[in-house]
């Protein structure tokens, strides 16, 4: 298999810790390092990318990412809010740019108990923002599509990340999604 990395990208509260868990059922290393919480973050790449950002530290970044690519050949890791996207990008190989979004109205109530227009003005700014900062081959993924047919949803995560997997993991990621059952209780199975 090529090697590559994943990068899951989202604005908060879009979906990344539902693509990144699906990724992780379908085989792909997205957090064995631990996480925090339910969220499915990578602490080493969270953490890296914290200190870059709060005191230009690329030195742990780079070490981190160096070092993932090196343990394996397919890896990858969810970045919310895309901060960190120079230093991030230069050092991945042959990265796949995942970048989900849900309705921006759900994302606004989310936030508060009613949806007012500055709100989602700014919500629909950070859309825009997320969408310009990516890089030219992402693959925008709808949040709603994963809700509305799981079954190819998952197929069409697979087939853009370039993995065949089996039955089990595709049945596996679809209870992951189903929000009744959610995230916490496929992965204790």
């Amino acid at each position: 298999m090529e090697q590559k990395t994943i990068v899951v990208c989202d604005l908060s509260h879009c979906g990344t810790t539902m693509l990144t868990g699906i990724i992780q059922i379908l085989g792909v290393s997205m957090v064995e390092d631990g996480y925090v919480g339910h969220s499915r973050e990578d602490n080493e790449i969270r953490n890296a990318a914290k200190a870059y950002r709060k005191k230009g530290d690329t030195d742990s970044l780079k070490e981190v990412i160096d070092r993932k690519n090196k343990e394996k050949d397919v890896w990858g890791f969810k970045l919310i809010n895309l901060w960190a996207t120079d230093i991030i990008f230069e050092h991945l190989r042959n990265p796949i740019y995942l970048l989900i979004l849900k309705d921006p109205v759900s994302v606004t109530k989310r936030r508060l108990s009613r949806c007012d227009r500055g709100r989602l003005s700014n919500t629909l700014k950070r859309m825009i923002r997320a969408v310009k900062l990516t890089p030219i081959d992402t693959h925008f993924i709808s949040y709603l599509d994963a809700i509305v047919a799981p079954r190819e949803f998952v197929c069409n995560i697979a087939e853009i990340i370039g993995i065949e997997p089996t039955e089990e993991q595709i049945d596996r990621a679809i209870k992951f999604i189903q929000p009744r059952i959610g995230y916490p209780l496929v992965e204790d199975e």
